[in-house]
């Protein structure tokens, strides 16, 4: 572009989690704790991605209702931004990735075609 930009797409060339952005990770849990808050108890559930080092950590009430939810991420995961792109929402997003992979694919002709079953 001719500020400078790049658009949202052009940030994927060579991006090493374009599978997880597109499959939201492939979580595996870690484990399960009690968390105790001065009179409230919570539960702690831990998972860890299997494709990538991502890391979630989920906190329900004693209800079971989610209370808050922690990420994190392996280095290299995140997107920096410019005003101007934040502007513009240029931004990279699951259909982003989704958009970026289909046209690279259909482009380069590299699929097995899927034979119908009957």
């Amino acid at each position: 572009m001719a500020n400078g930009n790049r658009s949202a797409e052009r940030k994927l060339v060579d991006y090493e989690f374009m599978g997880c952005r597109l499959r939201r990770h492939q979580w595996e849990e870690k484990g399960k704790y009690l968390l105790k808050v001065e009179r409230d108890k919570y539960v702690v559930f831990r998972y860890a991605c299997l494709t990538c080092t991502a890391e979630r950590t989920d906190i329900f009430d004693k209800n079971g209702e989610l209370d808050e939810r922690r990420y994190k991420m392996p280095r290299g995961y995140g997107f920096h931004y410019t005003e101007a792109e934040r502007a513009a929402n240029q931004r990279v997003t699951t259909r982003t990735v989704a958009r970026f992979l289909i046209r690279q694919h259909l482009r380069d002709g590299d699929l097995p075609e899927l034979e119908e079953e009957e």
